[in-house]
């Protein structure tokens, strides 16, 4: 049993290497919801039934059609619409993304195992720049591409979120699922900002 978790549930980094032994603190709803669902999800384990809880990091890509939600997605919105990207604060809070392919690559592989060790595995991407230098990597793709920039805009932090150098340990996922990340961000810009070019 595959249990798609996030990881919402730890809230704030309290310190560099977020593993799973990272306190769980969360922040929202959606991470208070996934915790709350992990226990008694747990306690399904047994030699003969396994149960792996995997926490993902912040997921952005594509499917049938694009996902639409994610940080990265509004600020390519942005360029396509002549319109400023928002940041809230000063950018300099750092993200995990994981990409969709990336992901669906552990389940497969999970799914398609004989035996795997029941547990919490964390999943990133392994890349976690700041929200800012994520707007200017927008920018610059953009540049390139279509010859334009958007202005970015900083408001207000209503969301109380803080900002932490960290790093989201996805070590266990490694050993156990040969978990090897490939997919990049500017990959994911760049191919999204052809598309739109190719389309018209």
């Amino acid at each position: 049993f595959i249990f798609a978790s996030s990881s919402a549930v730890y809230g704030e980094a309290q310190q560099y290497k977020m593993d799973e032994s990272h306190p769980t603190e969360p922040r929202s709803i959606y991470g208070h919801t996934k915790l709350d669902a992990e226990i008694p999800i747990k306690k399904l384990a047994s030699k003969d039934f396994e149960v792996i809880i995997l926490r993902k990091s912040n997921l952005y890509g594509y499917g049938l059609v694009w996902k639409g939600i994610t940080v990265i997605d509004k600020f390519i919105e942005a360029i396509f619409t002549n319109k400023p990207m928002q940041i809230s604060g000063d950018g300099s809070q750092r993200r995990d993304f994981l990409h969709v392919i990336d992901a669906v690559n552990v389940y497969k592989k999970i799914a398609n195992s004989p035996r795997v060790r029941s547990g919490v595995y964390n999943l990133g991407g392994g890349e976690a720049p700041s929200i800012r230098e994520l707007a200017e990597m927008v920018n610059d793709s953009a540049e390139a591409i279509l010859g334009k920039r958007s202005d970015i805009i900083f408001t207000p932090n209503s969301t109380g979120t803080l900002s932490h150098d960290f790093k989201y340990d996805s070590y266990k996922s490694r050993m156990e699922f040969q978990y090897n990340p490939f997919m990049r961000i500017d990959y994911y810009i760049k191919e999204r900002l052809l598309m739109w070019l190719r389309n018209g």
